[in-house]
């Protein structure tokens, strides 16, 4: 609705996720299938906003395309361990649809036990239709080993990770150990091997909408707790943190030419911050927050100086929410 009446201030790509009303088991991806083909017909790429570039954009299936292969990420508990038959077959009777019509996906895999399987799979079919550039994904991949982390690059396929540990590490560590979770996920490998990677947020569900709580813990090694869940030597600079959420999102969405950096020829997104990040103390990352944001070349909100420029945003909803009242994680009220 936002994007029909030209009133969405972030560019938002999206991804068709089928659930069913509950009656009947159904396949996701045949649905997915039905839903832009049928229903709504809409073409990898295709823009539904009226006039912002890359407003409302389809990007492709997932991210679950098969429920019981969906692998739950509760770190209180065991890690859940799919049957590999059944990651096979995920591949070869669904996500071959998706190759076969060249429409990106992704996968929810946390596990390396079940990222294995999967990969597996994949490889196997890539010899008989190959990706070719095609992009796809692993989402979160929190456990996933160096070799996955290497096969996963050769089929082209990129990772996008969340900052889960940074609230849930503590969980992590009664249920996994301890030396498990300070290399969760293996941050300085997945960097260092230059594959396609991302921090997201993984919407309110899992983790925080703000950015700056996920930088704190991949430069500090730090959950909210104060807990160490990152070993040093799997700890990002400043520079590469930031680059998760900016840069490194792009690929993503198929637009390193035009989003992720403040550069000629780039879309007019950026933000002014109100404070040096690359200068305050690691303790004071988490606490970052934008002061003015401009989007498509207009200010879409301000803050402290800049609050006059900010245009009158709508009443929060619901209105029992929290953060109406308290603010979002270490922002200010």
């Amino acid at each position: 609705m936002l994007a029909r009446d030209n009133r969405l201030n972030v560019r938002m790509p999206f991804i068709v996720l089928q659930l069913g009303d509950g009656s009947k088991p159904i396949n996701m991806v045949d649905a997915q299938l039905e839903a832009i083909r049928k229903t709504a017909p809409i073409s990898t790429g295709q823009n539904l906003h009226p006039a912002l570039a890359h407003g409302h954009e389809y990007r492709g299936a997932g991210e679950v395309l098969q429920a019981e292969v969906h692998d739950h990420e509760n770190f209180d508990r065991p890690a859940i361990v799919i049957e590999p038959e059944k990651m096979r077959q995920l591949v070869e009777q669904d996500v071959k649809k998706l190759v076969q019509q060249r429409i990106p996906f992704r996968e929810h895999i946390s596990y390396n036990e079940n990222i294995t399987p999967f990969l597996d799979a994949l490889e196997k079919m890539n010899e008989e239709i190959p990706f070719d550039g095609l992009r796809w994904s692993l989402e979160h991949a929190e456990t996933i080993s160096p070799r996955n982390i290497d096969r996963v690059k050769k089929l082209g396929g990129g990772i996008a990770l969340d900052a889960k540990m940074a609230l849930h590490g503590d969980a992590f560590i009664k249920s996994h150990g301890r030396e498990v979770a300070l290399q969760t996920p293996r941050l300085r490998k997945l960097v260092d091997s230059g594959i396609p990677l991302a921090m997201s947020t993984d919407a309110f569900r899992a983790a925080t909408f703000n950015p700056w709580v996920g930088i704190s813990w991949m430069v500090s090694g730090k959950s909210v707790s104060g807990s160490e869940v990152l070993a040093k030597d799997n700890r990002l600079s400043r520079a590469e943190a930031l680059k998760l959420f900016t840069r490194g999102a792009a690929w993503f969405m198929d637009t390193e030419s035009e989003m992720g950096l403040i550069a000629p020829g780039n879309l007019a997104d950026f933000v002014v911050l109100d404070r040096d990040y690359f200068a305050v103390p690691e303790d004071q990352i988490k606490s970052v927050s934008s002061v003015l944001t401009i989007m498509d070349g207009k200010v879409v909100f301000g803050a402290q100086d800049y609050s006059a420029l900010s245009p009158e945003l709508p009443a929060i909803l619901p209105a029992w929410s929290p953060v109406k009242y308290f603010g979002s994680y270490y922002g200010e009220k």
